[in-house]
């Protein structure tokens, strides 16, 4: 479609909400969703084989983590900040005030509880690593570092979901990680 074949505003005046539910119960309970992106890796086959990533560590390397969340707060461990959180619920340096790095470690790790969403992983523990400011901004130094220390801590995934321009710290930085089996 072109964009100039695109209308103007949305004409319909009702939201409508997408039913869903646990894992495998065919959808209908909009109490617990499985995300398009735990289904399109197959989570939910995963969780029908009783596999929940206890005893894996995911860091998560973004914006920080809601350790207040309810479909995280069990599987929060420890965090570090290379940019120091300034919303209003910080209570970790590492704490989230943007948002997407909370919604990234859900995708990663959200527990089972009957509420919300479910992730990939229902068990594993959880860390932030603070490399973006609330804005969703950061440098590449501090991408790189926050790299460098999840793979220094001997933790088995790192997950990142960032923006920007190639860059050879970055890439050292990962090379390093991979070096160390992350």
């Amino acid at each position: 479609m072109a964009r100039t074949e695109l209308p103007r505003r949305a004409s319909s005046e009702r939201v409508a909400r997408t039913p869903c539910g646990p894992p495998g119960d065919g959808g209908g309970d909009t109490s617990q969703c499985l995300p398009w992106g735990v289904d399109r890796v197959d989570g939910d086959v995963a969780h029908t084989n009783g596999e929940t990533g206890n005893g894996a560590d995911i860091a998560i390397i973004d914006t920080g983590i809601d350790d207040d969340h309810p479909d995280l707060q069990t599987n929060v461990g420890a965090g570090k900040a290379y940019v120091d959180c300034r919303g209003r619920n910080c209570n970790y340096p590492w704490s989230d005030d943007n948002d997407h790095g909370t919604h990234c470690a859900g995708i990663a790790d959200a527990v089972d509880n009957g509420e919300g969403v479910v992730g990939v992983a229902t068990e594993a523990t959880l860390h932030a690593v603070k490399v973006l400011d609330r804005n969703g901004s950061g440098s590449y130094s501090d991408v790189a570092a926050g790299i460098e220390y999840t793979a220094d801590q001997g933790w088995d995934v790192s997950s990142m979901s960032l923006g920007g321009g190639k860059s050879s710290v970055v890439e050292d930085a990962c090379e390093y990680a991979f070096e160390k089996g992350v």
